[in-house]
């Protein structure tokens, strides 16, 4: 079996644990619309600790990127 999945990054703008307005989830879906579009939305295992181990050497850095780097080959 294959686990594959995604996250919200720290660095993507909060609006809140409780704002569930119209504009604020209408942008989280056109973010991780990009994201999957460009194939850097899931994540295996191994990418999710690859990428903890970067972000645990280096200052997380103040852009929207996507969880996954860069698509999948």
């Amino acid at each position: 079996m294959d686990f594959h999945f995604s996250y919200v990054p720290l660095n993507y703008p909060f609006a809140g644990p409780f704002n569930f307005k119209a504009p604020v989830m209408q942008a989280l879906f056109d973010y991780g619309l990009r994201c999957a579009e460009a194939g850097r939305l899931w994540m295996t295992f191994e990418q999710a600790v690859e990428q903890g181990e970067k972000a645990a050497r280096s200052v997380l850095k103040q852009s929207n990127d996507c969880p996954l780097a860069q698509a999948a080959p």
